[in-house]
């Protein structure tokens, strides 16, 4: 769905395996469906079911109709009353999928149509029933004689948090001496599955809750292990030049230094080939700041790599690295992205940095540019050949009159 401020990419899978592996890193706000499920979830707090889809997970072998079900986990401390207050709370959503044929077996258990069995029932997402919102029939692949009179078909629903599912259920074969009980088996019947349903979807209600708390008291674990931390940071405090040396993060740009960009490389590197994903790494150079450092001083001077950190923040994802590499120099590890979609990101980080505006000198306004390396990682490549093919893209970004975005492609 093109460029947005909220990504919603997969990142905890279990089992990590398999057909799961397929949907790993997928944004689900980039399908119209999935989003409008969790938006509703976001916005009302509540598990919510997903109209029919497909699952990302489906292969070409067995393919089912699919639904997801959708529980809201919100930063902790915030406060979640109003609509807009869950929307800025928002931090993710646990979730789990469901292939209605494996979902409904589970449910109904040996309640098959077949030999001797009578009564076809089909579901169908929403109120349609149409073959296109059709998400279970129990005849499917069977050859079924079916009655025509409308008194040998029934037809229901059942209403789950806002969403709704319609029931079916249709005589099948010959109605001879069976006229008169057909309502009542269809009340019981229709009864009892309508029932067995609501109960498995407040079981998953139940479950995905569960799993909710679990995630919560991870996120809990994760900021108390966060906490202590920072306090270990503190004590080593009194040794600076300990501290130094086992920071990661730049004093004067916030950013990551050059010393974690190579450790979070390694494991970008690992992670990219693993699972086979695009990984695209950034190489800045402000353009011609030895000759701004020595017209104007290094105190301006650190005022435009300061700026020049916030811009790089603004512009990228949480998922996305931002370093200091070195002097006036910086690096951005940009994970699970195509050089295309990379470029957009450079060109975005060059534009916004030339309209920022400096006045070393009161009365003096001052634009810095930026000249940008960016090159896809290829498989296989070493660390150190990687980096230093994109130090060349940057090199001949500057060579081809700087402020500009230089790639391979």
């Amino acid at each position: 769905m093109g460029e947005r401020d909220t990504y919603t990419s997969i990142i905890y899978l279990e089992p990590f395996s398999e057909r799961n592996l397929l949907a790993f890193g997928y944004d689900m706000f980039s399908e119209p469906i999935r989003r409008k499920a969790m938006e509703h979830a976001r916005d009302y707090n509540e598990a919510t079911l997903s109209g029919k889809i497909t699952l990302v997970q489906e292969t070409d072998k067995e393919i089912q109709a699919g639904t997801l079900m959708y529980v809201p986990v919100y930063k902790r401390g915030l406060p979640v009353r109003t609509i807009e207050e869950r929307r800025r709370a928002i931090r993710g959503w646990v979730y789990s999928p469901y292939r209605m044929n494996d979902l409904m077996r589970g449910i109904l258990g040996g309640w098959e149509l077949g030999e001797g069995k009578q009564i076809r029932l089909e579901v169908f997402d929403g109120t349609s029933l149409q073959s296109e919102a059709l998400l279970y029939d129990s005849g499917r692949g069977q050859k079924l004689k079916l009655i025509s009179a409308t008194m040998f078909s029934e037809q229901t629903s059942i209403l789950f948090n806002d969403h709704r599912w319609s029931l079916r259920f249709t005589r099948i074969g010959d109605q001879t001496g069976v006229v008169d009980y057909s309502k009542a088996w269809y009340v019981l019947i229709g009864g009892t599955l309508v029932s067995a349903l609501l109960f498995a979807l407040y079981f998953l209600l139940i479950i995905a809750s569960n799993r909710e708390k679990a995630v919560t008291e991870a996120l809990t674990r994760e900021l108390r292990e966060s906490t202590d931390r920072k306090r270990a940071e503190e004590a080593l405090r009194e040794s600076e030049k300990r501290y130094r040396e086992l920071s990661i993060v730049d004093d004067l740009t916030q950013l990551y230094n050059s010393r974690h960009f190579y450790l979070q490389l390694k494991i970008e590197l690992n992670r990219s080939t693993r699972y086979e994903q695009p990984l695209t790494l950034l190489l800045l150079d402000l353009d011609d700041f030895k000759a701004f450092n020595d017209t104007y001083g290094h105190v301006e001077g650190d005022q435009v790599l300061r700026r020049l950190g916030q811009v790089v923040k603004r512009c990228l994802r949480e998922t996305d690295f931002a370093f200091r590499y070195g002097g006036e120099e910086f690096t951005i590890l940009l994970p699970m992205t195509t050089g295309r979609d990379a470029a957009v990101t450079a060109e975005r980080i060059r534009a916004e940095l030339k309209e920022e505006i400096f006045s070393p000198v009161p009365g003096q306004d001052v634009h810095v540019t930026v000249s940008i390396g960016l090159g896809q990682y290829k498989p296989r490549e070493d660390i150190k050949t990687f980096v230093h093919r994109v130090d060349q893209l940057m090199y001949q970004a500057k060579k081809n009159g700087k402020d500009r975005v230089c790639s391979e492609s």
